[in-house]
C-alpha cells in the first residue's frame, strides 16, 4: 500500500489524533472506577458477568485475571497495567509509523474492555469501536479502495441518523415533546444548565418545537448531505444538536465522537475526494478517473 504523502495525511492524521485523545481522556476519567467494575472484587462477580457475555471473546475480566496470575500481581496492579497499555497504544496510534499495527492492538483491547462486558456497555461504545475500526482500515487516497472506504463511512453515518429519526417519528412522545423533556430530566444525566430546563418548563411549546426539529434533522440528514449546496447546513444542524446534548445532558464523549464522525465523513473525506478524484461522482461511476495528486503551480 502506498504510504501517505504530506498533503493527504493531514486530515486523516488529525482524525486519528482527535480520536486517540478522546479515547485516552475517557480511559483516564474511567480509570478510578476501572477496578470496581472489572476486578474479582468488583460490583458484580466475574462469573456472573461471563454468563451474559454476548459473544465468545477474551473479556477484560479474564485478561486481568490472567495478567495477575502470570505476573504475580495484585488485581489492582493488573488493572493499572491494562490502563497503562491502553493509554500507551492511544499515544502510539497518533504516530505515522506502523499506526495500523498499534490501531489493531488498541481496537482489540478496546473491544475487550468496553464491548465484551455487556452489562457496562452502551451505545457510545459501539460508536467508538466503529470509528476506531475505520481509522485502522483507512487506505491511502491513491488507492481506488479509498472510494469504497469513504462512502462506507458516510453511508454508515446516514443510516444511524435516518433510523434514529425514523424510530422517534414512529411514536407520539417526540411529537408532543414528552420524550425530550423526560430525557433532559433523567436523574443519572448531569445537567450543567438548569436555567435552560426551567425555561423549557415555563414554555412547553419550545420543548415541542425542539423535538420536531431534532426528528426532522435526523430524518433529512441523509438527503441534506447528498446535496452539495445543503451539505454544510446539514452538518452544522446535526453538530448543533450534539452540542445541545453535551451541554444539557452531560454526554460530552458521545457528542464529541459524533461531531468527529461528521467531520470525517463530510469535511475531510470530500476534500480528499475532490483533490485526488476531481471527476468522480458517486452517482455516475463511469466518470471515475485515475487518482491524481494536486500539481503545484510552477509559475509561482
Amino acid at each position: 500500500m502506498i504510504d501517505f504523502t504530506t498533503e493527504e495525511k493531514q486530515p486523516l492524521l488529525l482524525f486519528r489524533r482527535v480520536l486517540a485523545w478522546l479515547l485516552g481522556t475517557t480511559m483516564v476519567l474511567f480509570g478510578t472506577d476501572f477496578h470496581s467494575f472489572y476486578s474479582t472484587h468488583g460490583l458484580i462477580d466475574p462469573s456472573l458477568l461471563a454468563l451474559k457475555q454476548p459473544f465468545a471473546s477474551y473479556s477484560v475480566v479474564s485478561l486481568s485475571q490472567y495478567i495477575a496470575s502470570y505476573l504475580c500481581l495484585q488485581p489492582a496492579q493488573s488493572s493499572g497495567l491494562i490502563i497503562g497499555i491502553y493509554l500507551g497504544l492511544c499515544w502510539l496510534f497518533c504516530t505515522q509509523h506502523a499506526f495500523r499495527l498499534y490501531g489493531c492492538c488498541l481496537l482489540l483491547l478496546h473491544i475487550s474492555i468496553f464491548s465484551c462486558v455487556s452489562q457496562y456497555s452502551y451505545g457510545v461504545d459501539c460508536i467508538s469501536t466503529s470509528l476506531l475500526f475505520y481509522a485502522v482500515c483507512t487506505p491511502s487516497p491513491h488507492s481506488p479502495v479509498f472510494i469504497i472506504w469513504a462512502h462506507t463511512v458516510q453511508i454508515h453515518l446516514c443510516i444511524i441518523y435516518f433510523f434514529g429519526g425514523f424510530d422517534k417519528a414512529m411514536g407520539f412522545h417526540w411529537w408532543d415533546g414528552d420524550a425530550l423533556w423526560k430525557a433532559l430530566n433523567l436523574p443519572y444525566f448531569k445537567q450543567d444548565f438548569n436555567g435552560v430546563l426551567q425555561l423549557l418548563g415555563k414554555w412547553p411549546w419550545l420543548t415541542r418545537l425542539l423535538s420536531w426539529a431534532i426528528v426532522l434533522i435526523e430524518l433529512l440528514y441523509p438527503l441534506a448531505v447528498c446535496i452539495r449546496p445543503m451539505r454544510r447546513y446539514g452538518v452544522y444542524a446535526i453538530c448543533l444538536v450534539h452540542v445541545g446534548i453535551a451541554l444539557l445532558m452531560g454526554l460530552y464523549f458521545f457528542s464529541s465522537l459524533m461531531i468527529l464522525w461528521n467531520a470525517l465523513a463530510f469535511v475531510f473525506i470530500p476534500s480528499l475526494l475532490s483533490a485526488y478524484y476531481p471527476q468522480y461522482d458517486m452517482f455516475y461511476l463511469s466518470r471515475i478517473s485515475a487518482p491524481t495528486a494536486p500539481v503545484p503551480d510552477r509559475r509561482a
